[in-house]
């Protein structure tokens, strides 16, 4: 997901993009790993300050996915949360 256009928006939501600081997609039911990724410069920083400055996301426990969102809304981050 790249800043350079203009009228990006998500697929699942038919939401701006911009409209969010880090993304989650949860999977299906039967998946045991969550994929977090940061669209702002807000939620970059966010995990770059957890991860290390070159990490924009990663994949971890969906239980270790959820307790991530819950922290980053209480830093104040706006979250999105996606299911298959």
């Amino acid at each position: 997901m790249t800043k350079t256009k203009e009228n990006e928006t998500n697929s699942f939501k038919g939401v701006p993009m911009e409209l969010f600081d880090i993304t989650f997609n949860f999977g299906t039911f039967a998946d045991t790993s969550a994929t977090f990724e940061a669209v702002s410069d807000k939620g970059r920083a966010f995990i770059a300050s957890l991860l290390g400055s070159a990490a924009v996301g990663g994949t971890l426990p969906k239980t270790r996915g959820n307790d991530l969102m819950i922290f980053a809304q209480r830093k104040g981050l706006t979250c999105q949360s996606l299911a298959s």
